[in-house]
């Protein structure tokens, strides 16, 4: 699965989780449309992915990539 994820443009970022979820991905889509073509047409046709969790990100409170390590 994880080969398969890094081809394709539309996801960001792939982290491995642990507890109830395997993987969390961080996908950009131009619009809803755009994103349900890619969940069928692409993510879901993938044989090792049974099931999928949607969140949206409705904004964006705080973002850095600074590391507070001193």
């Amino acid at each position: 699965m994880k080969e398969d994820v890094k081809k394709l443009p539309q996801v960001q970022e792939c982290y491995t989780l642990t507890g109830g979820h395997d993987y969390l991905l961080k996908i950009v889509a131009r619009d809803m449309a755009s994103y349900m073509d890619f969940m069928i047409d692409s993510l879901m046709q993938n044989a090792a992915i049974s099931r999928v969790e949607t969140r949206m990100v409705m904004g964006i409170e705080k973002r850095t990539i600074n590391v507070p390590i001193d």
